[in-house]
């Protein structure tokens, strides 16, 4: 049995691989990552600049696969930037048009009817479920309004 002995380098390279193999991440997920197993900040730097400019690693295409996936699930800006916070990407101010829609998405999910919205419990109810999916206070009253055909 061979044992091959790889360079630094080469060690530092095959474990980004392993981790953007599993799944897509942000540099700044990867710094971490990197820096949890034992490689210098230079090292790491070095990689992570490297990765960019062969484009394997792109922050904002991550920024808009995120963005469109959470606002497909009816998730609000709030929620968005709470969670690309965590990957280490700022977002842009979200288009609000987007939310809207996706406050819509999320109405049509709780299978709303029009008529269930002239009762005020039930509208506060709407309205604090979608406040806690991270949708902004204007979105959530446009959407709403959207919705009732105002």
């Amino acid at each position: 049995m061979k044992k091959t002995l790889l360079s630094e380098g080469n060690k530092i390279r095959s474990e980004s691989l392993k981790i953007l193999a599993k799944k897509d991440v942000s540099s700044f997920k990867l710094e971490q990552k990197l820096l949890e197993k034992g490689f210098s900040e230079e090292e790491v730097y070095n990689e992570i600049e490297e990765l960019k400019n062969k484009n394997l690693i792109n922050d904002e295409k991550i920024l808009q696969r995120m963005k469109e996936v959470y606002l497909e699930k009816g998730k609000g800006f709030f929620y968005i930037k709470y969670h690309l916070n965590n990957e280490g990407i700022e977002i842009p101010d979200l288009d609000l048009n987007e939310e809207i829609a996706s406050v819509l998405k999320a109405i049509k999910s709780k299978k709303i009817l029009k008529s269930d919205l002239k009762d005020q419990k039930k509208k506060i109810k709407l309205l604090l479920f979608l406040s806690r999916r991270g949708f902004r206070h204007e979105a959530i009253s446009r959407g709403v309004e959207k919705f009732l055909g105002k």
